[in-house]
């Protein structure tokens, strides 16, 4: 009976993992034919403001990011409209998108009660990150702590991710329509936008999928 409820679990997983390529391919399949983040590359003034535009009337359509202030502009973005709650796959949180807007924003979601799920692919320098020392201090407050979340993924399950897909992916939602989707980690590569239930619920449900352990100390919360 352990053998097949251990293959039927299985089986659950692998296909939600195997679901990742086929969302990127999907989602690029959608994009409008000209580069929208090219366009506004030598000013991230104007980036940001139709981003903005485009989060606060929720529209359905694909954008994509080309480096990292793009990433930290839509996350932000994600962040500020979001009402219910935030899901967030990332490697460590002490990258060049952590910071800035990025906590601000993360920070003013927690207080408006929004719940904050994280999980993270690897531990490495997280003493660095202030996204993470930020959810540990209100991991503490009793008043937050029931809407904050932090682990890391367990290594059974970043293998089945690398072994069903070409690539690793980070990715966040928000509330029932919302995403970003990392399609390249290295560069920032991605593809969000902030009316799309479909796609939100099939990285959501990999997202529930993914196994957590606790953060070793001293990064424990």
């Amino acid at each position: 009976m352990k053998i097949i409820e251990y293959l039927r679990k299985f089986l659950k997983i692998n296909r939600h993992y195997n679901s990742l390529d086929h969302i990127e391919f999907q989602a690029k399949s959608k994009m409008v034919d000209f580069d929208f983040s090219s366009v506004f590359d030598s000013d991230p003034t104007k980036y940001r403001s139709e981003i903005e535009r485009l989060a606060s009337t929720g529209t359905n359509f694909f954008v994509p990011n080309s480096n990292n202030v793009h990433a930290r502009i839509i996350l932000s973005n994600i962040f500020k409209q979001s009402n219910s709650h935030i899901k967030i796959l990332a490697k460590n949180l002490c990258g060049d998108v952590s910071k800035d807007e990025y906590i601000t924003e993360l920070e003013s979601a927690i207080n408006r009660k929004i719940k904050i799920e994280i999980k993270l692919e690897s531990n490495s320098n997280s003493e660095n990150s202030k996204a993470i020392e930020l959810i540990r201090q209100y991991k503490k407050n009793p008043t937050f702590s029931d809407n904050v979340s932090i682990g890391l993924v367990k290594t059974s399950n970043l293998e089945l991710l690398k072994l069903h897909n070409k690539k690793m992916y980070n990715f966040c939602v928000g509330d029932s329509k919302m995403f970003r989707l990392e399609t390249d980690t290295e560069n920032y590569v991605a593809i969000a936008n902030f009316n799309d239930s479909f796609t939100r619920n099939k990285l959501t449900s990999i997202f529930d999928n993914l196994q957590t352990s606790q953060i070793e100390k001293p990064f424990c919360l």
